[in-house]
């Protein structure tokens, strides 16, 4: 649960509202709370209910649904008055303070000022700005998209050899096949073709295979950290050009095992067993 202050709260930070509105946290009681939209849907509270509390301490309470706002990465999925924390919960330390900059300020004025004045008695306080707090949460995000891109480029390599010995045994497999085409009066270009085919639409029907997979997966995903304020969306250019790239990788397997089969000795092949 988060306790906040009712009459500022509103000037500090904006709720994106399901239900309610921004005088509802004005008008926040002492029995009153807040809640947000996963917590709703996920134990079935609406507007109205009541909800039966156990503070920290042991003392029992209720609380009654005011209103119901989006996940948020500072709030608790409960919100309470702040003077009702203090004295239901006895917890007297505050976790996040909220300051606006005045109108004009540099905002790398105001944040050095700050730390120079908590600097001596809260060594460990961070004093960061909306976009600090957005940096931070990005740079998490694109940390373990490194990691996934590291284990993809990873997969493409073991992929890439995956086809080439494919596409050299079949072949070896052919070998008299490919002479009497040859024989008929194929020409090496031609020969060269048919394999670099089978190269990409071997690498096209694992693409999507693999986007289709990749997606449900990130539904899934997703519908289950909707409390971590994680929410699907589907990047079809992105999609898009997994799959052109997927066709230039089946290209560049084909080289090798094209070139082989365009250089077979034609008589030799036809006689292979």
């Amino acid at each position: 649960m988060s306790g906040i202050q009712p009459a500022t709260f509103s000037q500090v930070y904006r709720l994106q509202w399901k239900q309610g509105q921004n005088s509802l946290v004005t008008n926040l009681g002492a029995h009153d709370a807040l809640v947000a939209d996963t917590f709703a849907s996920d134990h079935n509270v609406h507007v109205g209910t009541v909800l039966p509390v156990t503070t920290s301490v042991g003392l029992h309470d209720t609380s009654t649904v005011r209103g119901i706002f989006k996940s948020s990465q500072i709030l608790d999925p409960l919100v309470i008055r702040y003077d009702t924390m203090r004295r239901h919960w006895r917890l007297h330390s505050d976790v996040v303070v909220l300051v606006n900059a005045a109108p004009g300020a540099s905002l790398a004025a105001v944040q050095g000022r700050m730390k120079g004045v908590l600097k001596a008695n809260f060594p460990s306080v961070q004093v960061l700005s909306q976009q600090n707090i957005k940096d931070q949460s990005a740079k998490q995000i694109n940390q373990l998209l490194f990691l996934i891109y590291v284990l993809l480029a990873m997969s493409v390599l073991v992929s890439l050899f995956g086809i080439i010995n494919t596409l050299v045994l079949s072949i070896y497999e052919r070998t008299r096949e490919i002479g009497m085409l040859r024989a008929i009066g194929t020409t090496r270009g031609q020969v060269r073709m048919a394999v670099a085919w089978e190269s990409v639409i071997a690498a096209v029907i694992g693409a999507v295979l693999g986007l289709l997979l990749g997606v449900v997966l990130a539904v899934l995903v997703t519908a289950g950290l909707r409390g971590e304020g994680l929410e699907f969306t589907l990047p079809v250019g992105q999609l898009f050009l997994w799959v052109v790239f997927s066709v230039i990788f089946g290209i560049v397997a084909a080289v090798y095992p094209a070139i082989r089969a365009s250089r077979l000795d034609v008589l030799q092949a036809i006689a292979y067993e």
